[in-house]
């Protein structure tokens, strides 16, 4: 493209184009345009452009920042991911605290009679082993030291004779044995 203006008695023109410039363009005293790499020729003297100078400034100091723009509208709900991965098995919890004693049952069996949660004759010191019944079993008996439940029988926790129980071990002062049996 070209412009012309009067510049004392020759016409000087003002050309633009992509890339530098032929020594055939414009007269002496026109400037050329790079507008490919930004750049100036010009004016043109003696049939030739000489060095271009660039018309593009250094950068200049960033601006402050602008305010926050108005939120935008919501977007649509994603597509439901695929399920995860079965988690490891948790730890064990602590053990509960022991439930409350259950109100007594009735006597089961063919036996009519049963003594239930009774406290043997027999002195509780930590050196006697020998604890006397009220009753002479007809079955097996249940016999508790302290809550638990004590097996019966030679080289277990006792063993019985008629209405006599014999410890393994002397029960200590402080410790309960009790019993259920039919007789």
């Amino acid at each position: 493209m070209e412009y012309r203006y009067p510049l004392k008695e020759e016409i000087v023109t003002m050309l633009h184009g992509s890339g530098a410039p032929s020594a055939l363009m414009g007269a002496n005293g026109s400037y050329y345009i790079d507008d490919a790499a930004h750049t100036i020729y010009g004016p043109k003297s003696g049939g030739s452009w000489g060095s271009p100078f660039s018309m593009v400034g250094p950068t200049g100091v960033t601006g402050p920042t602008g305010p926050t723009g108005a939120t935008g509208p919501i977007g649509p709900t994603g597509a439901t991911g695929p399920t995860g991965p079965t988690g490891a098995t948790g730890a064990t919890g602590a053990t509960g605290a022991q439930g409350i004693q259950g109100p007594k049952g009735d006597p089961g069996g063919e036996i009519g009679n049963w003594s239930i949660n009774e406290t043997p004759s027999g002195a509780i010191n930590g050196t006697n082993v020998t604890f006397t019944l009220a009753h002479t079993p007809v079955g097996q008996i249940m016999l508790y030291l302290n809550g638990q439940y004590m097996t019966s029988g030679a080289g277990e926790d006792y063993t019985i004779s008629g209405s006599t129980i014999t410890m393994a071990a002397a029960p200590i002062v402080g410790d309960k044995i009790r019993t259920n049996y039919p007789y």
